[in-house]
């Protein structure tokens, strides 16, 4: 591929949105909150929904890693528990933090 040109088919990963502002110990049955998808959001440092979930994938799957560390391949948008969506209390920290040993803005 030259530079400068894209992927044939556009391919694209979201975080899933219902999780910023989360803190990680208030999740209830991480094993099905999904944290990462296969997106058709194809911008970068995309935010999302299931709504956007591109089942791209041999026999029409979406890729999932879900917030207890597993991946799994999906034919449909995951049963996310109710309690992801549930209002967000004021000053909750973000889920995404910056590593602790003082990487960040190491340059890479």
């Amino acid at each position: 591929m030259a530079a400068g040109e894209g992927p044939a088919v556009p391919v694209g990963y979201s975080l899933f949105a219902p999780l910023c502002g989360m803190q990680s110990q208030n999740m209830t049955d991480v094993a099905k909150t999904p944290v990462f998808f296969d997106s058709t959001k194809i911008e970068r440092n995309s935010v999302s929904d299931c709504s956007t979930l591109a089942f791209r994938h041999l026999g029409k799957t979406a890729n999932i890693v879900f917030a207890d560390g597993h991946a799994s391949s999906e034919s449909e948008a995951p049963d996310v528990p109710a309690s992801v969506f549930e209002e967000k209390k004021p000053g909750a920290e973000s889920v995404l933090r910056p590593m602790a040993g003082g990487h960040e803005g190491h340059g890479h």
